[in-house]
């Protein structure tokens, strides 16, 4: 009796071992950010978060160098950033927007589905200041976790403008 009960409670473990492995998400690619800075660079050796958003938006490396981002890959990319030396970590957005108003200039506009996780919301600091921080185009699944966004400056959504998205924060 004592068999078929370790038995049926190692079948509820496998059990629920399988069904934890499949509603775990999976992410194409994972980018992490490992610079500060608001620059597109294709050979300076840096992540920026800037370049990390393109390269999740466009499948294409931010570089072909060391540390540059790879290239995201069809589904929803992870970015995460490093953790750098010195406490909290601020990633201010500086190139001023254009009237072309992509992802290269101004607030970063999302255009695939993305997961982007910071190492705490008072580690990791996004801020605006030229434009609006994050703008998430319709039809996109995008979620937001483990970081401050402020300092946006823009007439509508000045942190986060969702164009018919399903933002989760």
């Amino acid at each position: 009796m004592s068999q078929r009960v370790g038995f049926g409670f190692a079948g509820v473990l496998a059990v629920l071992g399988v069904i934890g492995t499949m509603a775990a998400p999976v992410h194409a690619a994972t980018i992490t950010v490992n610079s500060p800075l608001d620059i597109i660079s294709p050979d300076d050796r840096q992540c920026t978060l800037r370049e990390a958003v393109i390269a999740a938006n466009t499948n294409v490396a931010s570089g072909p160098g060391a540390n540059e981002c790879p290239p995201g890959d069809s589904g929803s990319d992870l970015i995460v950033f490093l953790d750098l030396p010195g406490s909290p970590h601020e990633y201010a957005l500086g190139i001023p927007p254009t009237p072309l108003n992509d992802v290269r200039s101004g607030d970063l506009n999302i255009t695939e589905d993305l997961v982007i996780i910071g190492n705490l919301h008072t580690e990791t600091i996004i801020s605006g200041g030229v434009d609006r921080v994050f703008r998430v185009g319709p039809g996109l699944s995008v979620q937001i976790q483990r970081l401050q966004i402020r300092f946006g400056n823009a007439f509508s959504g000045a942190g986060i403008k969702n164009e018919g998205g399903m933002l989760r924060l």
